[in-house]
């Protein structure tokens, strides 16, 4: 299942992050999502995330930079989401919005970067390593990245706009 080049502590992260990920898929319900529509878009991105890091792994994908990404936007995220669970008036929500619409943007322009150094003559320098290069499934692999990063950054903006710019739209009024 996984390439051959995975070790095992990488194997046994990656199914501890499923587990997790399975769970929320499983017990994200109207108590903690109030609107349907959260509750689709945070189904929606557990399962997309779920299937990407299969792919990720399954490919032996190079995606180290992309959970970077992820990792400094989620240390923030959780931050403020675990004080507001204690009761914390915190004034920065905002804020997180647009540090998950710059990593998507972020992602974007790092797989737009992939694709470019796949493109260069004579394979180019970014491969994606030696299952990808077997397989043959660079291309399918940065296409996912780049539809998963995509649709994620028309959420957020979709989000951002509702949330915030009709906000200031009335106060402007």
């Amino acid at each position: 299942m996984f390439a051959s080049s995975t070790g095992a502590s990488t194997r046994y992260l990656f199914s501890l992050t499923n587990e997790y990920k399975y769970s929320r898929l499983l017990f994200t319900n109207e108590s903690t999502c109030f609107h349907s529509y959260t509750r689709v878009t945070t189904r929606y991105h557990h399962v997309s995330v779920l299937a990407y890091c299969w792919l990720a792994m399954r490919s032996a994908f190079p995606s180290a930079l992309f959970g970077v990404l992820n990792a400094c936007v989620h240390s923030v995220m959780y931050y403020y989401y675990g004080r507001a669970a204690q009761g914390a008036r915190l004034r920065f929500a905002k804020f997180i919005t647009v540090i998950q619409l710059s990593q998507m943007v972020a992602g974007l322009a790092l797989n737009v970067t992939f694709v470019a150094l796949y493109a260069l003559p004579g394979g180019g320098v970014c491969d994606g390593g030696e299952k990808v290069r077997e397989d043959g499934t660079m291309l399918f692999v940065l296409g996912c990245t780049a539809a998963m990063y995509a649709s994620y950054l028309l959420l957020f903006a979709q989000f951002y706009v509702q949330r915030y710019a009709s906000k200031t739209e009335t106060k402007n009024e």
